[in-house]
């Protein structure tokens, strides 16, 4: 990691630039809207005030244009809301620069902001706290830090997200487990306007004019996670409905940041690392190389709970699913849900599952396979589901899977996000870390820059993914909303890939192939069967085979709209990789620009659709030159990727 911490001092006659770690005197206070931090180019300002009920308030603009109107600040601690009636004291202000590796959208994050600290005052004695902002060139974030020894109780936060009349929001409304369709809401002040009772961050803005806000929050571990009410007036109001009650907090303690990520494009959205950025850096006891650590390997993964359910368990069959997953060149195998379950073969002859999952994983290393398994989080012995809610049972867990050379957990059915819930997930990750086994977790809630700080959660779910499609059918703007609305936010364990023509409801294989690259995640699992991939025509089948989980580069193309169409091309290396969604009922034509490409001639491998034979795809092979337009017809749920090598 490299980076620079520069802390400037404001005086009224001179600016004093100090480096990091020296003594520096104090910071003489200023009016409350005397200087407005502002972002490291400009572009992004807040102002801290107090509002018209004396409360204390944030305001965002975005190139002069207002992102978010006067909107309240604080925390109620022990009985009081400490942005009531708040006094702007003496101030801070620092700039903060960095790059550190990231693993998703790109290879490498910038973590460049200005940062001001505020001392709060208070017409009445009560606690000493601080008001820390951040500005970025793509966003804000504040939090507030909060002194003192001993215990505190928490019961909620004033905080409020005050969008411009006109906003509409794309939001999902599952605060359990996250996994809602999203859908679109105007914010208009009208009682007449429909609107969701309440919903799960991030939502993503439209904001009128053009340009885009994601609300969410980072940091979250050891507080509670915060989902919003839409209230009538338009405005997001924060909300804890797992600690309905409150919580407490020992000594003193930060809130988790609140964050306003801002751009005038969707490109800007996804490629945005503002909610990683305000994590803090990996231990580097745990974590010596960071997110380089050997151990901590991206990867495709073949899985057999969605195409085969709990039938795919079965003992006598898990040799023929690490052939295939050889066979398709996969990293890893994922031994899924009831392999501790007497019925499905295991536990026979003596063996106990530990013991068969060792022999499974011997002969996995042999294939060039490494193996993951599912856990619940709690046990329930009627399901014969072994969980680790204790502290001991983790250890034991994690420390048998060192033991046999299991390299991951997938992680079931938190369904929460309480004090004591994200207890049970930080401590998985250190128990996880120390074992150096990696994580992904299911029925979670959602990402919260967690991957900055434990490098070896590869994903999580916290979304309706391609499961839901075996009940349902998913409806195709959800696909098409969801990389620039949840996955925006972080990564995302969608399982794409659905091939078998039963299960593409209103889509196609080449949208199905073209989902893996749009909805893509450190470790992807791929939801179909083997035999169905390996039949596919041979290009497609070195696509699945080769296909890339994360990229040194990540463009979202002209012509992307929240749910309707999404264009990407995205780079590992010297090669491109480009897939598009058309998430509408309506054929669509569009000219493909790809000047990302530079000079030269690329050899391209297209797949796209057959008209009107969705569970057929057209592979061809052409040359690509950056300046000729590439002419594509795309059918309704239709899609289109490409591959090119120079």
């Amino acid at each position: 990691m490299t980076g620079i911490i520069r802390i400037k001092q404001v005086w009224r006659n001179a600016v004093v630039v100090c480096a990091m770690g020296m003594v520096i005197p104090p910071v003489r206070a200023l009016a409350q809207d005397e200087t407005p931090l502002t972002s490291p180019n400009g572009g992004v300002t807040a102002t801290i005030t107090t509002n018209a009920q004396r409360h204390l308030a944030i305001e965002v603009r975005h190139a002069g244009r207002l992102v978010l109107a006067s909107s309240p600040v604080g925390v109620i601690v022990d009985g009081r809301d400490l942005g009531e009636h708040a006094v702007i004291g003496k101030f801070l202000t620092e700039t903060i620069d960095e790059t550190f590796p990231w693993r998703g959208v790109k290879s490498a994050a910038r973590n460049n902001c200005c940062q001001r600290t505020i001392a709060m005052n208070s017409p009445q004695p009560g606690t000493a706290w601080k008001l820390q902002v951040r500005a970025y060139d793509d966003g804000v974030a504040w939090r507030i830090l909060v002194a003192g020894d001993g215990e505190h109780r928490v019961t909620g936060e004033p905080t409020a997200f005050a969008l411009p009349e006109g906003t509409r929001a794309w939001c999902q409304t599952n605060t359990g487990n996250y996994e809602g369709f999203y859908t679109v809401y105007p914010l208009a002040r009208a009682a007449t306007n429909p609107r969701p009772a309440r919903v799960g961050m991030p939502v993503t803005c439209e904001l009128p004019g053009g340009g885009f806000a994601m609300l969410s929050e980072s940091d979250i571990m050891g507080y509670s996670g915060m989902s919003l009410d839409l209230g009538e007036n338009g405005v997001f109001q924060a909300v804890f409905e797992d600690d309905p009650s409150g919580w407490t907090m020992k000594g003193a303690f930060a809130t988790p940041w609140r964050v306003v990520v801002i751009s005038d494009d969707l490109n800007g959205l996804v490629n945005s690392t503002l909610i990683a950025n305000v994590c803090p850096p990996p231990d580097a006891r745990l974590f010596p190389m960071g997110m380089r650590e050997p151990w901590i390997q991206p990867g495709r993964c073949l899985w057999q709970w969605w195409a085969y359910g709990g039938e795919g368990t079965q003992w006598k069959r898990q040799q023929w699913f690490i052939d295939r997953a050889a066979e398709l060149k996969c990293q890893y195998y994922l031994v899924d849900e009831g392999w501790e379950n007497p019925k499905f073969g295991w536990i026979a002859d003596g063996h106990t599952a530990w013991d068969r999952m060792k022999e499974l994983v011997d002969y996995a290393a042999a294939k060039g396979v490494k193996i993951w398994i599912w856990k619940p989080w709690r046990t329930k012995p009627e399901w014969f589901w072994q969980g680790l809610e204790t502290p001991e049972k983790r250890a034991k867990v994690f420390a048998d899977c060192a033991r046999i050379g299991v390299v991951g957990i997938k992680i079931d059915f938190m369904d929460s996000e309480s004090q004591e819930r994200l207890e049970f997930y930080r401590d998985c990750l250190e128990q996880a870390a120390k074992n150096k086994i990696m994580i992904n977790f299911h029925g979670a809630n959602k990402p919260a820059g967690e991957m900055r700080t434990w490098p070896h959660e590869m994903t999580r779910e916290g979304v309706r993914g391609l499961e839901y499609n075996k009940w349902i059918e998913i409806p195709r703007s959800h696909y098409v909303a969801l990389p620039f609305t949840r996955m925006a936010a972080g990564h995302g364990d969608f399982t794409p890939g659905a091939f078998q023509k039963e299960c593409l409801k209103q889509t196609s294989c080449s949208f199905q192939l073209a989902t893996a690259i749009v909805l893509g995640t450190p470790v992807l699992c791929w939801a179909d069967k083997p035999d169905v991939y390996l039949a596919q025509p041979e290009p497609v089948v070195t696509m699945l085979r080769e296909m890339p989980t994360c990229w040194d580069e990540t463009r979202v193309l002209p012509g992307s709209r929240i749910g309707h169409f999404a264009a990407f091309a995205r780079r590992v290396g010297n090669e491109w990789w480009v897939a598009i969604l058309n998430g509408t009922d309506q054929p669509m034509k569009y000219r493909l620009d790809p000047v990302f490409l530079g000079t030269g001639a690329w050899h391209a491998t297209t797949v796209d659709d057959v008209r009107r034979k969705p569970d057929q795809m057209n592979v061809s092979q052409s040359e690509w030159h950056a300046g000729e337009t590439i002419e594509l017809s795309i059918d309704g749920g239709g899609g289109f990727v490409a591959r090119l090598k120079q």
